[in-house]
C-alpha cells in the first residue's frame, strides 16, 4: 500500500515545484522589470518582454538592446537568455552594481552588434560563459590588480559575418571576403592567477575555404594590467585550406587559383624581466605547404605580359607554383632550415640552411651554412639568365647544368661562394 503512494506523492511533488516556479517566476520577471526600468536613460536598455525561470536561474530577454553611452556600442539580439545565480540577479538589479558574480551566461539569438549605427557583427547564434568570482570593484581595479580566484571564459560563435570591415574589396578582395563569413568560432581561457598563469585552452576558428585550430599557454609578471608582461608562452597552432580558393581578377592582377595549403606552428618562448625574447631558449618548429597555384589573364593582359617576360624566354602560361615547402626548427638559439622547395614551371628550387640568431632581429644572424640549388631550369630561362651575367660581368656558380648558391657571411650581409669569395 505504501508502495502504490510512492508514484502520486512524486508527480504531487513535481507538479507543485513547477507551478511554484512558475508563479515565483512571474512575481520574480516584474520585480526585475520594475528594477531595470528604473536604470539611467543613457544605459539604453530595451526590451519587449523579460521573463524568470528561478528553477534553472534563466533570465530571457525577447527584442533585446542595449547601448553602452561610452563606446557607443549597441548590442541587439531577438531572444536574449540570461543564466545566472538568482540571488545575485536580482542584487545587481537593485544596486545597479556587480558587486558579486560567479557565474554568468548569454545565449544570445539573431545577434547584431552596431558601432555608432554602423552594423559589424551578426550571428545566427552566441553563446558566452564565465565561471569566476568577479564584481564591479575588482574590474575597476583590473589596471593595478588582477583578480585573486580562477576565472573561465568562453566564446562561441556560429554562422556569423563580419560587416563594414574593407575585407573583400580591391583586386584581391576576393580571398579576404570569405575570411568575413564565421561558420564557427570556438574561445576557452582560463585565468589562474595563484600560479601566475592564462591558459588559452582552445581557439578553433572555421570560416569559408580554412580552418584554424590553437592553443597556448602563458605565464605572466606583473600584478594588473599596467605592468604585465609575458614570461614565457608556449602556443602551437595549424591552419588547413579545406578547399579549393579563388580570387583576384583576370582583367587587371590576374585570376588566382589555391588547391592546398596547410601550415602548423609549435613553440617555447621565454622573455627576461624587460620583455626581450632570451634566444639561448627559443624552442619552435614552423611548417608551411601550399599546390596548385595558378594564375589566368584576358588576351589583352596576357599579351602584355608576355611581351615583357619575352626578353627571358617565358610565358604567363608558365607563372605558376606546383608546390611549395618549407620546414624550420629552432633550439638553443640555432634555426635550421630543411625540407624546403620550390617547384614552378619553369625550374625547381631547393634551400638548407643553419644560422645562428644573436637577438629577435633577423638581420643580425650569422649564417653557418647556407645553400640553394636550382634544378630542371627551362633551356629559354636557362640562356637568359647566362646572357644577362654576361652583361653584368657576372659568373654563375654551378654544378653541372644546376645553379648553386652557397652563401656565408650574415643574413645582413651575405656572401656568395664564387661571388663574393
Amino acid at each position: 500500500m505504501k508502495a502504490k503512494l510512492i508514484l502520486p506523492i512524486i508527480m504531487l511533488v513535481v507538479v507543485s515545484m513547477f507551478a511554484g516556479n512558475w508563479i515565483y517566476g512571474k512575481m520574480s520577471a516584474k520585480k526585475l522589470d520594475a528594477y531595470l526600468k528604473q536604470f539611467p536613460d543613457n544605459s539604453q536598455m530595451q526590451y519587449a518582454e523579460v521573463k524568470v525561470n528561478p528553477l534553472w536561474s534563466k533570465i530571457t530577454f525577447n527584442d533585446f538592446s542595449f547601448t553602452d553611452p561610452k563606446t557607443k556600442i549597441t548590442i541587439k539580439s531577438e531572444v536574449l537568455y540570461v543564466t545566472m545565480k538568482h540571488s545575485e540577479a536580482l542584487e545587481i538589479s537593485k544596486t545597479r552594481r556587480i558587486d558579486k558574480l560567479t557565474k554568468l551566461g548569454l545565449d544570445c539569438r539573431q545577434l547584431k552588434i552596431f558601432e555608432d549605427d554602423k552594423l559589424i557583427l551578426v550571428s545566427e547564434n552566441t553563446l558566452f560563459d564565465f565561471k569566476g568570482d568577479m564584481s564591479q570593484r575588482i574590474f575597476e581595479k583590473m589596471d593595478k590588480q588582477f583578480p585573486g580566484n580562477q576565472q573561465y571564459i568562453s566564446l562561441n560563435i556560429k554562422d556569423g559575418e563580419f560587416k563594414g570591415f574593407p575585407l573583400g574589396k580591391g583586386h584581391n578582395g576576393n580571398i579576404l571576403a570569405g575570411l568575413n563569413e564565421i561558420k564557427s568560432a570556438e574561445f576557452k581561457m582560463l585565468f589562474k592567477p595563484d600560479e601566475k598563469e592564462i591558459e588559452i585552452e582552445k581557439v578553433e576558428i572555421k570560416v569559408a575555404h580554412l580552418i584554424l585550430k590553437g592553443k597556448a599557454d602563458i605565464n605572466y609578471l606583473g600584478q594588473g594590467l599596467n605592468d604585465f608582461s609575458a614570461l614565457k608562452i608556449d602556443m602551437d597552432y595549424a591552419v588547413n585550406l579545406t578547399d579549393e580558393m579563388t580570387w583576384g581578377d583576370s582583367r587587371t592582377t590576374g585570376a588566382y587559383t589555391l588547391q592546398s595549403f596547410s601550415s602548423a606552428f609549435e613553440g617555447d618562448f621565454e622573455f627576461d624581466d624587460k620583455g626581450e625574447l632570451i634566444i639561448p631558449s627559443l624552442e619552435a618548429k614552423l611548417s608551411f605547404n601550399l599546390k596548385g597555384v595558378t594564375v589566368e589573364y584576358d588576351e589583352d593582359v596576357k599579351n602584355n605580359i608576355d611581351m615583357s617576360l619575352s626578353v627571358l624566354g617565358v610565358s604567363s602560361s608558365e607563372l605558376s607554383v606546383n608546390e611549395f615547402s618549407f620546414d624550420a626548427s629552432l633550439n638553443s638559439g640555432k634555426c635550421i632550415v630543411e625540407n624546403t622547395k620550390l617547384v614552378l614551371p619553369l625550374f625547381e628550387a631547393s634551400l638548407r640552411a643553419s644560422l645562428n640568431l644573436k637577438s629577435g632581429v633577423l638581420e643580425d644572424s650569422d649564417i653557418d651554412e647556407m645553400e640553394m640549388r636550382i634544378t630542371n631550369i627551362n633551356p629559354n630561362l636557362n640562356e637568359a639568365v647566362n646572357n644577362l651575367a654576361g652583361t653584368f660581368g657576372l659568373k654563375i656558380p654551378r654544378d653541372g647544368e644546376d645553379i648553386v648558391l652557397e652563401v656565408k657571411g650574415s643574413v645582413e650581409n651575405p656572401k656568395v661562394k664564387g661571388i663574393h669569395y
